[in-house]
């Protein structure tokens, strides 16, 4: 999102959240999506005043259930915003595709899908890490005992695994416009299942410029994303990182 766009998100959540009561669940999806919004621009001050202020409303959820589908999927948002966050490097630095191209060869090559969770997990910077930390913190600070089992369990730094798998459902919010938009060639050719693609580096071309656009300059994250797209194919690839929302319909049972 850019920051003019920010921006007015920004004010059309506050003046959603000033004209509604602090009991309906439009505050409650205005003041959750502010949060990110602040988390997204940088401002971790009203970021957390504003994780503090969601999870209390929360609590006018009654059904037991649908307060746990909200705690999951807002926490989980959070902490993926919170990784993107860590991986912007405002610099002159720019990828390389053949950097990365050669790196999302050998890891297609060489390693399970597991494995380039693994190695995705241990190329998230300690910047990333620390703001998980500090979004947790915040989410769980008047959180009360029998909500925090609603919560899935924290991302730590020991389980590069789990990290790489939070990493890489962040990055979709980035890569999967890249490679998913059915008017582009790429997805088109992709989906078909023409080599060209991997011949010539579609893949990798497309997230590397959307990296560089994001200002995410780690070449292990950008290949690990690549690899997992060549890994997946398109149709499971597109369906399965395909961002999601943070609204609960109320068909809607996870």
């Amino acid at each position: 999102m850019e920051a003019g766009s920010l921006t007015y998100a920004k004010m059309g959540f506050e003046g959603t959240i000033q004209k509604s009561s602090s009991r309906t669940r439009l505050n409650l999806e205005a003041t959750s999506l502010l949060a990110i919004c602040y988390l997204r621009g940088g401002n971790l001050e009203k970021a957390r005043d504003m994780i503090v202020r969601a999870v209390k409303n929360i609590n006018n959820i009654k059904s037991a259930d649908r307060r746990e589908q909200f705690h999951k999927r807002l926490i989980e948002r959070l902490e993926e915003e919170s990784i993107l966050v860590g991986l912007k490097e405002e610099s002159s630095e720019k990828l390389d595709l053949a950097e990365v191209d050669q790196q999302s060869v050998q890891l297609v090559m060489t390693k399970s899908e597991n494995q380039i969770y693994l190695e995705m997990g241990r190329a998230v910077p300690q910047r990333s890490v620390d703001l998980l930390k500090d979004v947790r913190d915040a989410y769980t600070f008047r959180l009360p005992g029998p909500d925090r089992k609603m919560l899935p369990p924290p991302i730590t730094v020991e389980n590069k695994e789990a990290l790489g798998k939070r990493a890489s459902s962040a990055l979709k919010r980035v890569a999967w416009r890249a490679v998913c938009s059915p008017d582009s060639d790429i997805y088109k050719a992709w989906s078909q299942g023409l080599s060209v693609v991997y011949d010539k580096k579609y893949i990798a071309g497309a997230i590397v410029a959307a990296f560089n656009s994001a200002s995410i300059t780690v070449a292990m994250i950008a290949a690990s994303a690549a690899a997992l797209a060549i890994k997946f194919g398109a149709e499971v690839f597109c369906e399965t990182f395909a961002p999601s929302s943070l609204m609960i319909d109320r068909k809607d049972k996870s």
